[in-house]
């Protein structure tokens, strides 16, 4: 697909997804963080179904928080239960969570600030693996 200014984007969802499964294979422990839900969280809740496609048993995430307004008894996807995340292998029936119904806009700051505040290092990012 061409862009306004002759620049090429080349948005591969199948690569996309056979990247972050091959993150989350390699992976020790994993740990997600939803920002709303919807596609995004789908996106990284099908990693542990795409890996047991592959015949790896990941046992679903170790950790996951969600920041959503949606809850579930309407039927939207973004109020999606860690409950039902489980019944899917998608989550770990251990699983360190947390579902916070409150505005992203507002839950974020203050989650940063106090992260900061605390002395919270970032973590530098991983090479990414050539292939």
């Amino acid at each position: 697909m061409a862009c306004r200014r002759g620049v090429d984007v080349d948005i591969d969802q199948i690569a996309d997804a056979d990247e972050i499964t091959t993150m989350v294979e390699d992976a020790k422990k994993t740990g997600v963080i939803y920002v709303g839900g919807g596609v995004p969280k789908n996106f990284i809740q099908q990693t542990q179904v795409i890996g047991s496609i592959h015949e790896k048993d990941l046992g679903g995430h170790d950790y996951a928080i969600q920041y959503t307004t949606d809850s579930p008894h309407w039927g939207g996807l973004s109020g999606c239960t860690f409950d039902e995340a489980i019944s899917w292998g998608k989550e770990s029936a251990d699983t360190k969570q947390v579902q916070v119904h409150v505005d992203a806009t507002i839950a974020l700051p203050l989650v940063i600030s106090a992260l900061v505040s605390g002395g919270v290092k970032r973590v530098r990012r991983r090479n990414p693996k050539k292939k």
